[in-house]
């Protein structure tokens, strides 16, 4: 498995379609669509995230670490099924400004956290900038 993360608008996904020309693309913007066994590309992880936490917005207190959880046993349960080779890719929000908004840190934690989490399960970890690569593990 490898992850690519990068700014926004850096190349992931084109850089990631060099890697695997014949990969399916999964885009878990939509949702976590049934995934294949052929090789994939899956990007949006970020907005994937987003997704649940927003679920959870109405919740008085949000148990960030139960939301950590809750998403990683879905993409661990998925890995768990693959015999081809994936490449997760997240757009990285948690440089620059804080912001005021309580979802949109909790957002930005719990994606920081699942990140860590796939980059120590990865053979490989790239960042993506200007469409070019540079090897983290």
């Amino acid at each position: 498995m490898k992850l690519l993360i990068g700014g926004y608008a850096q190349g992931k996904l084109e850089y990631a379609k060099r890697q695997l020309p014949d990969a399916e693309l999964v885009d878990l913007a939509d949702e976590m669509q049934k995934m294949t066994q052929n090789a994939l590309i899956v990007y949006h992880l970020e907005l994937f995230v987003r997704r649940i936490c927003e679920s959870h917005q109405d919740d008085s207190v949000v148990d960030e670490q139960h939301l950590t959880d809750e998403i990683w046993e879905q993409l661990e349960q998925y890995l768990q099924e693959r015999t081809q080779d994936i490449i997760f890719i997240s757009t990285e929000v948690g440089n620059g400004i804080i912001p005021m908004e309580r979802a949109e840190r909790v957002w930005r934690e719990i994606l920081g956290r699942v990140l860590v989490r796939l980059a120590a399960r990865a053979d490989y970890v790239e960042r993506i900038i200007c469409g070019m690569s540079q090897s983290i593990k």
